[in-house]
């Protein structure tokens, strides 16, 4: 039954976020010859979908009473609520719950097992690659199975940051988040770090600003302080307090010193300023880029710098037929190299392009570039304007604080004419213009009149023209120097051939047989 009950919770719970939001001291009362089993079991069944932890299970007095510790409000609230409520299994015996909040104030201080375990937990959760130590909720660690580590009680934080200090004296990131830690005065007492550069205190129970006092003999360059109390306090009272920190992770309040809150800019979409530090590096990374782009069997290094979820849109003015089968957006890594290797080659000026950073700070940088460009075509290079949005998203690869690397996780790129057709105005003068232009740019095709004698003889030929085609005498060829009835009658049968398309060439039997024949 109870790794059905496990298995329900690992589901319910995949995707909720684990806060330690206080301790509470739970007392069973008449637990005379009652197993831990028993009684968790019957907590599991009572408690879905919460997932039951219950830390330094003990009996306590004569063995007919039981005590154990939780880490959430919630876990305490539905105890209360439940108190005589929870039947053990396979019996009709109630438990009786007593839940008060707090610690015990005799919690013994870390005996030789308590610390050999520590230092076990502590070295299981060191990266040694990045220098890295994950602390968060130290307590529910695999190795404290069979102790209890709180690093709420002051005495255990001093302990382990003893233990830290003379084992992990390379250590650059510390984070020690959601461990309800109320007081930070444990660093003051424990030898200094040298190469700590992070620190995270996230989401623990740190109120007052000085509190981080104890912190400034560290050289630190980050300090995360989100979902504390303390991040609430204007952040020109944490700067004062650590003047060598550069970055303050989680701070809500904004206001400088002059009362002034200082907010990020709305992007603008037009040219504008930008910081050297934030142009220095969009112009690197779009030399670096189109160094790739420009040419088709280049852009299959493109893969490298993409997100594995980055999408890519891209849109043209007037779409050729070679690229008509090209969707708008294309989502994922391989279908982003794929339509890249689609498009022709291409000839960028970086030099002449212009440059619009909307977004730049340390885990973001959003920027658009635009300029003309030339296309390879069947027919030679095209010229062709275009506009080129990235969004890019800092990899911490490395525990420093500046992540080292960026990979695009927005591409959208937008192609356009560079020269486009004037408008014709529908004005009366300026379409005879234009048509006197085009009549003048346009082939003879015979339009003015035919002289005089070519009139006269056209209508003596006429004259003697049979009344019918059906009596027409045979034709007789002529030198093609001599204009005579012939040759009216070719162009008068080429008139009739090149009649318009309202007007039927109608042929019947007649005409295709001879007299003979009907």
């Amino acid at each position: 039954v109870g790794s059905v009950l496990d298995k329900y919770v690992r589901e319910q719970t995949t995707n909720r976020t684990k806060t330690v939001t206080g301790w509470y001291t739970v007392t069973i009362n008449d637990c005379w010859r009652v197993s831990k089993c028993s009684i968790t079991l019957a907590l599991k069944y009572a408690l879905m979908p919460l997932d039951v932890q219950l830390f330094d299970f003990k009996s306590i007095g004569d063995g007919s009473k039981a005590q154990f510790f939780v880490d959430n409000i919630l876990m305490a609230n539905r105890l209360r609520r439940l108190n005589g409520k929870v039947a053990l299994l396979y019996s009709n015996r109630n438990i009786e719950f007593n839940v008060e909040t707090g610690l015990p104030a005799d919690l013994k201080q870390p005996t030789n097992v308590l610390l050999s375990a520590m230092k076990t937990a502590l070295l299981a959760r060191y990266d040694e690659h990045n220098k890295t130590l994950d602390l968060t909720r130290f307590h529910t660690a695999a190795e404290l199975k069979d102790e209890f580590c709180p690093l709420h009680v002051l005495s255990m934080l001093e302990q382990l940051l003893q233990l830290i200090s003379n084992e992990l004296t390379e250590l650059r990131v510390l984070r020690i988040s959601d461990n309800y830690i109320c007081s930070l005065s444990a660093f003051a007492k424990c030898q200094t770090l040298p190469a700590l550069q992070l620190l995270d205190i996230s989401a623990n129970r740190l109120e007052q600003v000085e509190e981080l006092k104890h912190l400034q003999r560290l050289k630190l360059v980050q300090l995360n302080i989100e979902h504390n109390p303390l991040a609430k306090q204007p952040i020109f009272q944490i700067r004062e307090m650590l003047p060598q920190v550069q970055f303050i992770v989680g701070c809500v309040n904004k206001q400088e010193q002059d009362g002034q809150i200082k907010t990020q800019p709305l992007p603008k979409h037009k040219i504008r300023t930008v910081p050297s530090a934030s142009h220095a590096f969009c112009i690197s990374f779009i030399k670096f880029y189109y160094t790739l782009f420009e040419e088709r069997a280049q852009r299959i290094k493109l893969k490298e710098y993409y997100d594995d979820n980055a999408m890519f849109s891209l849109s043209f003015k007037v779409v050729c037929h070679k690229k008509s089968d090209i969707k708008k957006l294309h989502v994922g890594l391989d279908n982003i190299v794929q339509t890249l290797n689609q498009l022709p080659d291409y000839k960028i000026n970086v030099a002449d392009l212009q440059l619009d950073v909307q977004c730049y700070d340390n885990q973001l940088r959003m920027f658009t570039v635009s300029g003309s460009c030339q296309e390879s075509t069947n027919s030679g290079w095209h010229a062709r304007d275009f506009v080129r949005t990235f969004r890019l998203r800092g990899q911490s690869l490395s525990p420093l604080p500046q992540p080292v690397c960026w990979l695009i996780e927005y591409d959208m790129l937008s192609f356009g004419l560079a020269e486009e057709l004037p408008e014709i105005e529908a004005t009366n003068s300026d379409l005879n213009e234009q048509m006197q232009q085009l009549s003048a740019k346009m082939p003879e095709l015979m339009l003015e009149a035919k002289p005089v004698a070519m009139q006269q003889e056209q209508s003596n030929a006429t004259s003697l023209l049979p009344s019918s085609f059906e009596t027409m005498p045979p034709l007789v060829p002529v030198a093609q120097t001599t204009i005579g009835v012939q040759s009216i009658l070719e162009r008068e049968i080429q008139d009739t051939l090149l009649c318009s398309d309202d007007e039927l060439l109608i042929i019947n039997e007649e005409v295709l047989l001879e007299p003979d024949e009907l």
